[in-house]
């Protein structure tokens, strides 16, 4: 499997070290990768490693791209490169979080008109203690008997606001999953500085579950803690990582005591296998749209911290639909105002009926609405492209 690499950071590097040790894959080139240069070139010497990453786009025999995460702060640059590169329509292993969230919005809609293979990844995808969290929280709900809070705690050995925020973006992922909404987010802390972030504190709310994050240092183990609250009942998963977030093993003990062990957790492996079948049309999970959904919740966590207050999230799926209607209800409110003034001078002026003026008037009164209201038909286009796409 031939594969290029965009931009470096920490996850996508621990992915490259993962490539390095299968010959089944094989790193053809690397594009912008920085201080990981020469890192990388020890464990591909063949690779090509360039700057021009434009290149990667231009008639490579490429199976899959993987793109690193996001880099604070964004830049246009970083934003016109992802544009082109989902454009590209090459199979796409991309980090998360992989850019804001009104970015990640207009990279979903691209992604959905073109059918890209899009599998985001990050540290803890597809562990199985975090998908027995998950169904034991639905579980619990379908019974009537829902859980109250979902608490994570993370002890992190870098503590850095890169970091920190790296690591709340991605935990806002099984965040929200296991409490199935969230509509609104406070972030705590006093944030003057990069080292305030080391104690960052993130309520969130807006389903039948509050969820609450904090981050603090390494004291007893290096890794989260995950705890399911409802009543006297109490469910603990801990998962011990390294120094880079990648679960080494973990314990999860039920409400009756009951303990199950979970071993080491290849999350690479996962993450290839998954966009393996994305690939193959496989695989129908909504990974990456949960990914872009997280991607509100990160940007109203730095939002929260900057405003000190709780910020409301938009969860509705943006569509071309819904896009139409929103641009023909502020062009409906222009025109009304238009009306009105045109009104206005019309009864201040009052032009002779048959002259000039009076029919330049009328003109300018309703021809507006004769072109407008034609265009409200333009909808029915949206539902049958939409009813084509649900017959292919």
């Amino acid at each position: 499997m031939k594969i290029a690499l965009i931009g470096c950071d920490t996850d996508s590097f621990q992915i490259i070290r993962w490539l390095a040790a299968r010959p089944q894959y094989e790193l053809t080139t690397a594009y912008s990768v920085g201080s990981f240069r020469t890192s990388i070139a020890e464990r591909f010497p063949k690779a090509l490693i360039s700057d021009a990453w434009e290149d990667a786009l231009a008639g490579a025999e490429l199976d899959a791209m993987v793109v690193a995460g996001r880099s604070l702060p964004d830049t246009e640059q970083h934003a016109d490169q992802l544009r082109k590169i989902m454009l590209a329509e090459i199979p796409l292993l991309v980090c998360h979080p992989l850019c804001e969230a009104i970015l990640g919005l207009e990279l979903e809609m691209i992604q959905r008109d073109t059918k890209l293979a899009i599998e985001p990844f990050y540290p803890l995808l597809g562990h199985p203690a975090l998908d027995d969290l998950q169904r034991l929280a639905h579980q619990a709900n379908e019974q009537g008997e829902p859980y109250e809070q979902l608490v994570i705690e993370r002890n992190l050995a870098d503590r850095s606001k890169q970091n920190v925020l790296r690591t709340v973006y991605q935990d806002a992922l099984p965040m929200r999953r296991i409490m199935g909404k969230v509509t609104h987010v406070g972030a705590m802390g006093i944030f003057q500085a990069d080292s305030d972030f080391a104690n960052l504190g993130v309520h969130m709310t807006g389903g039948t579950i509050a969820g609450r994050w904090s981050c603090g240092p390494v004291v007893d183990f290096c890794g989260i803690r995950l705890q399911l609250l409802g009543g006297s009942r109490r469910v603990v998963v801990s998962l011990e990582t390294d120094e880079h977030g990648f679960a080494r093993n973990g314990q999860f003990v039920q409400p009756d005591g009951q303990q199950k062990d979970y071993a080491e957790h290849d999350s690479i492996a996962v993450a290839f296998d998954n966009l393996r079948s994305r690939m193959a049309g496989l695989s129908t999970d909504a990974r990456w749209e949960e990914s872009c959904r997280a991607l509100d919740v990160g940007d109203a966590i730095e939002m929260s911290c900057r405003r000190g207050r709780t910020m409301e999230l938009m969860s509705e799926q943006p569509t071309e639909e819904g896009t139409f209607k929103t641009i023909m209800a502020a062009s409906g409110c222009g025109l009304m105002m238009w009306i009105l003034l045109m009104f206005v001078i019309y009864t201040i002026f009052l032009p002779d009926v048959g002259s000039f003026w009076h029919v330049a008037w009328m003109i300018l009164i309703f021809a507006p609405l004769f072109v407008f209201l034609p265009l409200q038909f333009l909808k029915l286009l949206f539902r049958r492209s939409e009813s084509d796409s649900h017959a292919n």
